[in-house]
Formats: C-alpha cells, sequence, structure tokens
C-alpha cells in the first residue's frame, strides 16, 4: 500500500500503522484530527510493545500484550474518555489488520471500553427549596400557576415532562392524587401533600380561568397566552 501521512515522517516499526493511515484517509475520509489523533495513540501503542514486550512484528501481539498495555494506561491515572479512544483506536487498527489478512485473528475483538463515570446531578437542598416556593407570593394568575407547579413538584416528584402533561382527568383533590402517565404510557398513583393541595385549588378556583381567558383546554398548566 501506499505510505503516505504523519506516519511517513516517523521511523515506525510497525509500517502497518502507515497502511491503516492512507485508509482512515482515503477509504473512511476522517477529518485530519481524527487521524491525526488515531496515529499518535497507535505511535504509543506502538512504543509500548518494543520496549516493554520486545514485539517488531504485528502478528506477534497477543491479547494479553494488549491487556498489559491498557493496565499502563491506567497507572497513568488518565482520564476515561481519553482510554476509551485509545483503545477504539486499537480496535480499529486490529480490525483493519485481520480484515486485510495481515494477522489471522483479532486480537482486540473483545476489548471493551471504560464506562464514563456518571455524575451525580446537583440537587436542591430543602431550605434552598422552600425559599424558592415562597419567593412566589403574587395573587396574580400566573403567579398562582407557579406557585401549584413549585408546591406540585416538590411534593409528587413528578418529571417536568410529566407535569406539563397533567390533564384535570388525572386531578383528584378530595383524594389527594394524581394519575401520572410516564415512560411507556405506564399510569401510575402518585400521592400529594397538603400545601399542594392548597395551591391547586386556589388556582384551579381563580387562576387558571383567568389565564385561559374564555379558551378551552383539558390541561392543568399551560402558558400565558393560554
Amino acid at each position: 500500500m501506499k505510505k503516505d501521512g504523519i506516519a511517513k515522517t516517523r521511523n515506525v516499526v510497525f509500517y502497518e500503522i502507515a497502511d491503516f493511515e492512507y485508509y482512515l484517509r482515503d477509504n473512511l475520509r476522517l477529518s485530519d484530527n481524527t487521524i491525526n489523533a488515531y496515529i499518535v495513540d497507535l505511535y504509543q501503542y506502538e512504543e509500548f510493545m518494543q520496549k516493554y514486550e520486545k514485539i517488531e512484528d504485528v502478528r506477534d501481539i497477543t491479547k494479553d500484550d494488549i491487556d498489559k498495555y491498557i493496565q499502563s494506561l491506567k497507572r497513568k491515572n488518565l482520564s476515561k474518555p481519553t482510554i476509551s479512544r485509545k483503545i477504539i483506536a486499537i480496535k480499529d487498527f486490529h480490525k483493519f489488520l485481520y480484515n486485510e489478512n495481515i494477522t489471522k485473528d483479532n486480537k482486540a475483538a473483545n476489548l471493551e471500553t471504560p464506562k464514563p463515570d456518571q455524575k451525580l446531578p446537583e440537587v436542591l437542598s430543602k431550605e434552598e427549596i422552600i425559599k424558592m416556593i415562597d419567593s412566589i407570593d403574587g395573587k396574580e394568575p400566573l403567579d398562582e400557576r407557579n406557585r401549584a407547579m413549585m408546591e406540585l413538584l416538590y411534593s409528587s416528584g413528578l418529571r417536568i415532562s410529566e407535569l406539563i402533561s397533567l390533564t384535570l382527568d388525572m386531578i383528584h383533590l378530595r383524594q389527594q392524587y394524581l394519575v401520572v402517565k410516564g415512560k411507556g404510557d405506564k399510569e401510575r398513583m402518585v400521592p400529594i401533600g397538603d400545601y399542594a393541595k392548597q395551591a391547586l385549588e386556589k388556582y384551579l378556583g381563580n387562576g387558571r380561568e383567568k389565564i385561559l381567558n374564555g379558551k378551552r383546554t383539558n390541561l392543568l398548566f399551560f402558558n400565558y397566552k393560554g
């Protein structure tokens, strides 16, 4: 194959890296930045195999050698996205070697990329939530709507999408519960507290009709235009 690109400027032992670069550029037509990231990651991979595993032919790389390299990345305290990127480069490189009949099997076929850390959402304290609700103390129709929405969210733990999808027939104030339609159209009963009940009664008895201004809808909440 033709040797060009950034691999041409280096004294690579794994000449297949240059072949792989040509494949990324001419067959997959990836961007220069993406290709450069692939190749730089593979240079580091090659350097490890030469220095620590004494391997100078890609055909001699084993799954155990690859695992040792990945462990070395983890010992460097690299971020999970960085390690994932390097593993993807290795997986794609070995897949290329196998598809081109350079190796008899794909040693990296079963490599797993690290799962990204799930960051816990930042939540408000009880005091912050109460302060937010108490800040809505006006007597205008929109104030009554906003207070009812906030009290209901705090009392029931509804998702925003569930809150704005509520209809009048889902509200059972006397028994103090809602019938909520969630994901997959599954219905569930959700109890509500006294403060939410009072805010809803006030909104339904006054603010809702004033916001609608003669319009008709079965939705519980809507914008200032009805």
